[in-house]
C-alpha cells in the first residue's frame, strides 16, 4: 500500500447533500445504491446514487477533490510520481464511503489524463491491484457515450441536439436526434491542459489571444454537423460553474452565447483571488473556468448556436447507467447509434 504522505497543494473538496434530482419515486429508495468514481483531468469524483424504480438515478453523495492532474501530465508527460500516493488516497476514501453509503457496487473509470500519460496503463494496474477493484480507462468515445447517457434526462424527446461534455483533458461532443446519440468525437481540448499556457494572473491578452486562435483551429478541424441544430447542452464541472458566476436566474439552467462572454469578461478582468472572494470558489479553478468558458463560446460559434443548456447530470450518471444495461461491460464502446433506455425522471 503506498504512503498517504504526499506533497501536492491543498485539495478542494465538495460535498453534496442528498438531492431528488431525477424525483425518483419513494419506493426506489429501498434499493442498495451504486457508486461510480471519475478520474478526471481536473478533479477526482465520486457519486453515491440509487437506482429509481423505473429508471433515473437519485443522489446519495457526491464528493470531489481538485487535482489538476491534466495539467501534471501535460508538463511532464506523464503522472508524476508524487501524485500516485494522492490519487490513491483519494480513491481509498471514496471507496470506504461509498461502502458506508451502503454501494455493493463501485465502477471507476479513468479519463484523458490517465489516458495519455506514459504510464497511464500501469499506473491503473497497480491502483486496481491495491484497491482490489478494477479500474478501468475509458476510450474517448466511450467517455462521449457515458457522457450522453447521462444526460438523457434534459434531452428533448425531439429535434437535432449538441452535447458538449467539457472536462480538463478533452472535450466529447455527441450529435443526437431525439434520445439517439447518432455519432460523437472526443477533442483534445480540456481547461486543464490548456491551463499550462497562462503564466499571469488575470492571463495577459497575448496569452489569451494564442489560447483563443489554437482553440479556434481545433474547432476548425470539425466537419459541420448535417441537420440544423437545434439546442446544445453542456455538461462537466467548468459549465456548472459558468452557471454560477452568470447573472442570477431563478433556477433557468441557460446561458446565452453573450452571458458566457460576460463572464469570461469578468473573469479576464480580475485576479483570481478576487473572484473566489466573490464567489466561493476556489482560485485555482477560476482560470479553468474561463478557459472552459472560451471553448463553449468558440464550439457555439462554430454550429451557429446562441445559447446552451448546463446538464446537472453527464459521465458518473451514465455511467451507472451503462452498469444496469450492460453490466461489468459499461466500459466498452457501444458500436453504432446509441438509444436511451430510459428517460425515467426527465424533466
Amino acid at each position: 500500500m503506498w504512503n498517504a504522505e504526499y506533497g501536492m497543494r491543498k485539495k478542494e473538496v465538495f460535498i453534496e447533500k442528498p438531492a431528488s434530482i431525477l424525483r425518483t419515486p419513494h419506493s426506489a429508495l429501498q434499493k442498495p445504491p451504486l457508486a461510480a468514481i471519475d478520474i478526471g483531468s481536473n478533479t477526482i469524483h465520486l457519486l453515491v446514487a440509487k437506482p429509481g424504480a423505473s429508471g433515473g438515478w437519485e443522489h446519495v453523495t457526491s464528493i470531489a477533490e481538485l487535482t489538476e492532474l491534466g495539467r501534471l501530465v501535460t508538463l511532464e508527460g506523464d503522472i508524476p510520481a508524487t501524485a500516485l500516493p494522492v490519487i490513491y488516497h483519494i480513491l481509498e476514501k471514496y471507496v470506504a464511503v461509498a461502502r458506508s453509503e451502503g454501494a455493493g457496487i463501485i465502477l471507476i473509470g479513468a479519463t484523458e489524463a490517465v489516458r495519455s500519460a506514459r504510464s497511464g496503463a500501469i499506473v491503473v494496474e497497480k491502483l486496481s491491484g491495491d484497491l482490489g477493484l478494477p479500474i478501468r480507462i475509458l476510450s474517448g468515445e466511450r467517455e462521449s457515450q457515458l457522457g450522453f447517457m447521462g444526460a438523457v434526462p434534459l434531452l428533448p424527446a425531439q429535434g437535432n441536439h449538441l452535447l458538449i461534455d467539457m472536462g480538463g483533458g478533452s472535450t466529447q461532443i455527441s450529435f443526437s436526434k431525439g434520445l439517439i446519440r447518432l455519432t460523437g468525437a472526443s477533442l483534445r481540448l480540456g481547461s486543464g491542459i490548456l491551463s499550462v499556457q497562462i503564466q499571469n494572473d488575470p492571463p495577459s491578452k497575448a496569452e489569451w489571444s494564442a489560447l483563443h486562435a489554437q482553440i479556434y483551429e481545433i474547432l476548425s478541424r470539425l466537419a459541420p454537423q448535417g441537420p440544423e441544430l437545434d439546442g446544445a447542452i453542456a455538461l462537466g464541472g467548468c459549465a456548472r460553474n459558468l452557471l454560477k458566476l452568470a447573472p442570477p436566474r431563478n433556477g433557468d439552467r441557460t446561458l446565452s452565447l453573450n452571458e458566457i462572454d460576460g463572464v469570461i469578461e469578468n473573469l479576464l478582468s480580475h485576479h483570481s483571488q478576487i473572484i473566489a472572494g466573490r464567489s466561493d470558489i476556489d482560485c485555482r479553478r477560476i482560470r479553468l473556468i474561463a478557459i472552459g468558458g472560451l471553448i463553449l463560446s468558440l464550439m457555439l460559434r462554430h454550429y451557429n448556436l446562441q445559447r446552451l443548456r448546463v446538464s446537472a447530470f453527464g459521465l458518473r450518471e451514465g455511467m451507472l447507467e451503462a452498469y444496469r444495461q450492460w453490466g461489468d461491460d459499461w466500459w466498452r464502446e457501444a458500436n453504432g447509434t446509441l438509444h436511451s433506455a430510459s428517460r425515467a425522471g426527465a424533466r
